[in-house]
């Protein structure tokens, strides 16, 4: 009887870390197609700028792929995979030789990046999808 309640516990407790923490397929990703910057706030002084409709600065996520763009020139490239925990969402880039992770959400048709980033005053920024 010990056994078969500590195997039911034992389940238990794993489904329970399975449904906290889980990956989001990016085949179905919600980030494909091509965003551009349009708005960066936050940090200790009150950063705030606005940036017109074809300024450049892009991001272009493909299935697995991620591109950014400042002023249309590449300055990173590398993987990218989406990641859900305790009701945050994660963006985990990977880059050659570096890997981070940056908090997002889309509200109408806006990506916004590093909207963890003004809990310790960073930037978050806003970005508008240009294309598919």
């Amino acid at each position: 009887m010990k056994k078969l309640f500590l195997n039911i516990f034992l389940l238990v407790i794993l489904a329970f870390a399975i449904a906290c923490s889980k990956s989001i397929n990016s085949s179905s990703s919600p980030l494909k197609g091509q965003w551009e910057l349009r708005h960066a706030y936050g940090g200790i002084l009150g950063f705030d700028s606005v940036y017109a409709a074809g300024n450049g600065n892009t991001i272009l996520f493909t299935q697995n792929d991620f591109s950014k763009f400042k002023d249309q020139q590449l300055t990173e490239s590398g993987f990218y995979s989406l990641h859900t925990e305790n009701g945050l969402q994660t963006i985990n880039f990977k880059e050659t030789d570096s890997q981070y992770s940056s908090g997002y959400k889309i509200l109408n048709d806006a990506l916004y990046l590093d909207v963890n980033a003004l809990a310790y005053d960073g930037i978050a920024k806003m970005y508008v999808k240009i294309s598919e």
